[in-house]
């Protein structure tokens, strides 16, 4: 299979970088390598420059949605949300002129013959148990969050669609929904070139979304409880009045060892990964998070939080906790613990995250594409 034969990607036009950006990115890199130029599908093209402009070749086929990608952009964020699964479930893509076709929108229908692998990378495909949901930043009332679930449209599986998941946690949600268990590929950690880490490197890292759901503001618990200690909160800025309600507390806590990173470029991000010894992942029921998997890459101890797939990644659960004042005594734990054990968990949690390597996640990726070829 060459470019006379067709490839296509199913997927949505990004504005940030990300973790399911990097395996998009990383698919059509692999499939470069295999001589491979594939054709993004959609019905608008993506936004290169805003995932960092890679070093990858694609052409571009358009597509139409029930209702279109700018429509929904222009609608209130709670009503594009229900709209977009039904809009992409109704998806028009002529995905019948390809000869294999890759999709990060499992929503889309798959016409019949044509073969394709549909990577599940998330929860908007996949109704989470009320549970394990954390509302408390919603502000909705009882009868609210479960308007808010009944109207939120579940997709049940396309019988024409392979799955692949990105986690043992989401799996087993998929199983208990519909009943078979779709292959796990753990996503790709993005590939970065890492200074060598100083001899003093210290510190506690956050470096996520700066978003309520991902609940930075448990590193100014961390920070109250322990002033010597630097505590660093980097990510992209996407909620302006969060990231203000954060610095209002930081103010008022006149907590100066804290320092928040807004936006990061490449270069910062690679100093920041080097620089601290401790990373903390304080959100709850994360379908996955790899950016704890590019921390422990980079030679950060992570404390993560106990619920979601976090659990995977992290397997040690003396590196985990279940509230605030939980990741304080955690945290105390391990400044307390010495150093060489410290090390000694590093190197066995970076053995342990090699299924999250750029080359294991093209490996397995291509692999049913590459079987074809070798039938033909």
């Amino acid at each position: 299979m060459t470019d006379a034969h067709r490839v296509a990607i199913v997927a949505h036009r990004f504005d940030s970088p990300g973790g399911i950006q990097t395996c998009f990115i990383e698919l059509i890199a692999g499939l470069n390598e295999m001589g491979i130029v594939p054709e993004t599908v959609w019905d608008e093209p993506q936004d290169w420059d805003a995932i960092g402009r890679p070093q990858v070749r694609t052409t571009f086929s358009s597509g139409r949605l029930m209702i279109s990608s700018e429509r929904l952009r222009a609608l209130p964020l709670r009503l594009s949300k229900r709209l977009w699964l039904l809009s992409v479930r109704a998806a028009r893509l002529s995905l019948d002129q390809f000869d294999f076709v890759y999709s990060f929108e499992p929503g889309v229908r798959m016409p019949a013959g044509v073969p394709n692998l549909c990577y599940v990378c998330g929860p908007p495909y996949l109704r989470i148990p009320r549970e394990m949901i954390d509302t408390s930043y919603f502000g909705l009332n009882g009868t609210r969050k479960r308007l808010r679930e009944l109207t939120t449209p579940a997709m049940g599986p396309d019988p024409n669609s392979r799955y692949v998941i990105l986690g043992d946690w989401m799996m087993e949600l998929w199983f208990q929904k519909f009943g078979f268990k779709p292959d796990v590929v753990w996503p790709p950690a993005r590939s970065r070139s890492l200074p060598s880490p100083p001899h003093d490197r210290s510190g506690f890292l956050f470096f996520s979304r700066l978003t309520p759901y991902k609940r930075a503001e448990a590193m100014l618990a961390l920070a109250n409880a322990s002033p010597q200690l630097k505590v660093t909160i980097a990510g992209v800025a996407q909620d302006d009045i969060y990231l203000l309600h954060l610095r209002e507390q930081i103010r008022n806590g006149n907590l100066s060892n804290v320092e928040i990173v807004e936006n990061p470029t490449e270069e910062q991000v690679a100093t920041l990964l080097t620089s601290h010894e401790f990373f903390v992942y304080p959100a709850r029921w994360e379908h996955f998070g790899i950016v704890t998997v590019e921390a422990i890459q980079a030679g950060l101890l992570p404390l993560v939080h106990d619920t979601g797939g976090q659990k995977e990644i992290v397997p040690v659960a003396e590196l985990r906790f279940q509230s605030d004042d939980d990741l304080i005594a955690c945290a105390k734990r391990l400044m307390d613990m010495p150093v060489q054990k410290r090390q000694q968990l590093v190197l066995s949690l970076q053995h342990h995250v090699q299924r999250g390597s750029a080359a294991n996640y093209r490996r397995e990726m291509l692999r049913p594409l590459q079987l074809l070829m070798d039938r033909e």
